[in-house]
Formats: C-alpha cells, sequence, structure tokens
C-alpha cells in the first residue's frame, strides 16, 4: 500500500511520514466474488485501499435494476465521499473479481491524518476530483451517445494495449446484464452489441464471455 500510494500522481508529493502513519492505522481484509463491502445509505465508518482484485460501485435505479457507475482497480481508495462528510455511503460496493484484497482505516482516524497533513487532504481532494469528473462524462455519454457506443466506450476501459489483447479483469467474468448496468441499458441490447462486435473484430468470446478486446476496433466503434 506504501509503496503504491508514493507511486501515485495524487499522493506523491504527500511527505513519506504522512502516508506511514495512514498505512499503519490500516487493517486488512479479504473477500470473494460477489461479497457487499457496504451497503448504499450504510454508514460504514471507514475508508478502503484496494490491494488486489476488482471492486465495483452500484446504485439503485428504477424497477430495482441497479447501474454500475464505476470499478475500483488495485492501488485505489474507495469510501473517500463518506470520510470528509461523514453521510452514509452512496453506493453499493462490491467485489467482482474471484477475491479481493483491501485495507480499512478508521475514518476518524484518516479525517485526523488530514487536518494534521494538509497535502494528505488535497490528495483525496485531487482524488475526488477525478471521480467527479468521471461521473459527469457518463451522465454526458447517457445522454448524447447510443447504446452501442456507450458499450464499446465501456469496454475499452478494460484493454491493455493496442491490437487484440487479452481483457483486464473483471471484464472476463461480468454478464451481460452487469455490462448493461455499467452501460446504461439492458442485457437484450448488450447481447446483439457484442455479437455485432464479435463480427467486426472487436472482441472475442470464450463460453460466451468476452475473452479478449480489440482496441482500435472498438474505438471506431465507440466514436
Amino acid at each position: 500500500m506504501l509503496k503504491s500510494l508514493a507511486a501515485s500522481p495524487a499522493f506523491c508529493e504527500v511527505p513519506a511520514r504522512a502516508l506511514q502513519q495512514l498505512v499503519e492505522t490500516a487493517t486488512v481484509e479479504e473477500a470473494r466474488k460477489g461479497t457487499a463491502i457496504y451497503e448504499a445509505a450504510q454508514r460504514w465508518e471507514h475508508l478502503g485501499f484496494l490491494v488486489e482484485g476488482a471492486l465495483a460501485m452500484f446504485v439503485p435505479g428504477e424497477e430495482e435494476r441497479e447501474r454500475l457507475y464505476e470499478h475500483i482497480d488495485p492501488g485505489h481508495f474507495f469510501g473517500i465521499s463518506a470520510m470528509f462528510d461523514g453521510e452514509a455511503e452512496m453506493a453499493r460496493t462490491v467485489v467482482v473479481s474471484k477475491t479481493a484484497t483491501y485495507t480499512l482505516i478508521e475514518r476518524a482516524r484518516a479525517v485526523d491524518l488530514c487536518k494534521e497533513h494538509g497535502a494528505l487532504a488535497v490528495a483525496f481532494a485531487a482524488t475526488l476530483a477525478r471521480r467527479v469528473r468521471h461521473t459527469t462524462a457518463l451522465l454526458a455519454a447517457q445522454i448524447n451517445l447510443t447504446a452501442q457506443q456507450r458499450i464499446a466506450r465501456y469496454l475499452l476501459g478494460f484493454t491493455e494495449g493496442p491490437g487484440l489483447s487479452r481483457a483486464r479483469e473483471p471484464l472476463p467474468l461480468m454478464t451481460q446484464t452487469q455490462i448493461g448496468a455499467a452501460a446504461g441499458t439492458v442485457k437484450e441490447v448488450v447481447g446483439r452489441a457484442l455479437a455485432a462486435f464479435e463480427r467486426a473484430g472487436a472482441l472475442q468470446r470464450e463460453h460466451g464471455r468476452i475473452h479478449s478486446l480489440h482496441r482500435e476496433r472498438l474505438m471506431e466503434l465507440a466514436k
């Protein structure tokens, strides 16, 4: 965790002593796929940091459907908003990889360290600002893009390099329903789009799940 934070663009200027104090308070937890770390509207009272695996954040939608709006990858915090304002969590956060390892820091301790070290507070603020921009971009895409374009843009986030390459986790584990929740559409639309993408050479599937993605062809579909 300390090595990851020191290399992070947001936290690299935070004094080593402040990062060390933050890391020393953390406890390590492990969970399997499908485990909810916290629910929407729950007062969690912690700050989380993902070490290994993948998490997804879901918000309630219409007709009891959920909308997946963000993935958390290793090296990133979660629960920052509630840490600052002390309110309940805004989204249900779930393990979507086979397993996940994460650390927990008591909210009160994290806030005290931010008061003591201004650079740490600024780093968390920068992290929140990036997430606000990401959420705003999602709203704009929902209004201005077709479902097929939104699906292609979502899949682009799991490409590893140019050309055809293996898809990053947790995409190979995701169902069409989950992809639809992330792209703001339904399973049936996702199924038709993935079949069209496969015919265009933009992806490959194994046993119905996405295995590989072609970045450049997805970019054309996402225009």
